[in-house]
């Protein structure tokens, strides 16, 4: 939950990748 703020914070278009791929690792990786 915490990453997924924080990620949605820094790069909103991660936020609904997240939601769809449940992977904030591969969403970070690409945003930065």
């Amino acid at each position: 939950m915490a990453e997924e703020q924080l990620q949605g914070a820094d790069a909103p278009k991660g936020k609904r990748g997240i939601r769809k791929m449940m992977c904030t690792q591969v969403d970070n990786a690409d945003t930065v």
